[in-house]
């Protein structure tokens, strides 16, 4: 899985979680933390991208 897979997902995931009407869903809280999560990969590897162009 690379960073293009991952911001897919999180636009996925965006796309659901600003709908209203799953606002109230149960798997609401679980689809906002798996958001969160792959959000703080995608700095990951961007950070790690930035720290190997540097190190060139």
């Amino acid at each position: 899985m690379d960073i293009n897979d991952l911001k897919k997902i999180v636009e996925d995931l965006n796309q659901w979680l600003l709908n209203p009407a799953n606002k109230n869903h149960a798997d609401y809280r679980l689809k906002e933390h798996d958001r969160n999560y792959y959000v703080s990969k995608i700095i990951e590897i961007e950070e790690l991208q930035l720290n190997t162009e540097e190190d060139e």
